[in-house]
């Protein structure tokens, strides 16, 4: 699973820490940095890699092969 954020600070302090976070969820997940990445864990074991990105096309092209959304928007309305 990968939490995506404007940057790896957002998506700690916002997904991880924030109101809706998952430790307000689950308090027992645990945020960890190595040095292949920030994870959050859980109990069970499953983990979520933090990514942050550098510029909004970053973060658009979420999925394998997809182009960034205001490219799909603008196609859709030319």
């Amino acid at each position: 699973m990968a939490i995506i954020a404007p940057t790896q600070g957002d998506a700690v302090e916002a997904c991880v820490n924030g109101p809706s976070r998952l430790r307000a969820h689950d308090p027992r997940v645990v945020l960890r940095t190595t040095a292949g990445g920030t994870f959050a864990r859980w109990p069970s074991g499953a983990e979520a890699k933090l990514f942050g990105a550098h510029t909004p096309d970053d973060v658009l092209p979420a999925g394998a092969g997809m182009a960034p959304a205001r490219q799909h928007l603008g196609s859709a309305t030319s």
